[in-house]
């Protein structure tokens, strides 16, 4: 048989993606955000460097009216 989850790739890709996201949360709160609105990934493939994974979002301040 040929092909299957690549099980160490996942976990590096899944723990990539999480801190990408951790980033970005931390870079909301230190401009006083409380929120992130229109929250995705964008991934690179660079050659034979690796790949790259960004979290892009817009920080905001959600209060209720």
């Amino acid at each position: 048989m040929v092909g299957g989850e690549l099980r160490g790739l996942t976990k590096t890709v899944v723990q990539t993606r999480n801190q990408a996201m951790e980033r970005l949360v931390e870079q909301a709160r230190a401009r006083g955000a409380n929120g992130v609105l229109a929250f995705r990934f964008d991934v690179t493939e660079a050659a034979d460097v690796g790949t790259e994974v960004c979290a892009y979002g817009t920080a905001v301040v959600l209060a209720r009216e």
